[in-house]
C-alpha cells in the first residue's frame, strides 16, 4: 500500500507540476544571503536588489511549503503502516497494557523497531518544520512593502 500511495502522490506532484519545485546551490546561497542580511542594510537596497530578494524568497517559500507538505505526508504515511503492522503483532500477546503489548512487539522485531524509528523521524521533522512559513511569509511581505517604497519614491 505503501507503494501505491507514493506513487498516486508522485502521479499527483507532476500533474500540479510542483515536482518540479527544487533549490539548487546558487539559489540555496541566495536565501542564505537573504537571511543574513541585517535590517539597516535591507532598507538600503536598491529596488532591483529588493526586487531579487522578493522573488527569491517568494519561490523559496513555495519550495519550503512543498517540502513541509511532503514531511507531514511522509509521517502520516510511516505512521499509518506502523500502526497497521503493530497492531497484527500485538494480537498474539496476551499478557500487558496495549502500550506494553506494543513496546515488546517493537524490541522483539526489527522490521518494527525501524519503522518505530521513522515514525519518530518523521514526527520530529513535522514538529521542526511546523509553523516556519509564517515567518517567511513576514519577511515577503517587508520585502514587498520595501519594493512599493522604493517605486514610489524612486
Amino acid at each position: 500500500m505503501e507503494k501505491e500511495i507514493k506513487q498516486y502522490l508522485n502521479e499527483r506532484a507532476k500533474s500540479l507540476l510542483i515536482n518540479h519545485i527544487s533549490i539548487d546551490d546558487q539559489d540555496k546561497n541566495l536565501i542564505t544571503k537573504i537571511f543574513r542580511t541585517k535590517p539597516d542594510r535591507l532598507v538600503s537596497l536598491n529596488i532591483e536588489e529588493l526586487r531579487t530578494y522578493l522573488i527569491a524568497l517568494t519561490q523559496y517559500y513555495i519550495y519550503f511549503v512543498y517540502q513541509s507538505n511532503l514531511a507531514r505526508t511522509k509521517h502520516f504515511i510511516s505512521k499509518k503502516i506502523f500502526n497497521d503492522n503493530v497492531t497484527r503483532k500485538i494480537i498474539g500477546i496476551k499478557n500487558g497494557t496495549v502500550a506494553e503489548k506494543m513496546r515488546i512487539a517493537c524490541d522483539e522485531d526489527e522490521e518494527l523497531k525501524k519503522a518505530e524509528l521513522a515514525v519518530a523521524k518523521s514526527e520530529a521533522e513535522s514538529k521542526l518544520l511546523e509553523g516556519m512559513e509564517k515567518p517567511i511569509l513576514e519577511y515577503i511581505n517587508v520585502l514587498k512593502r520595501l519594493v512599493g517604497e522604493a517605486a514610489y519614491h524612486g
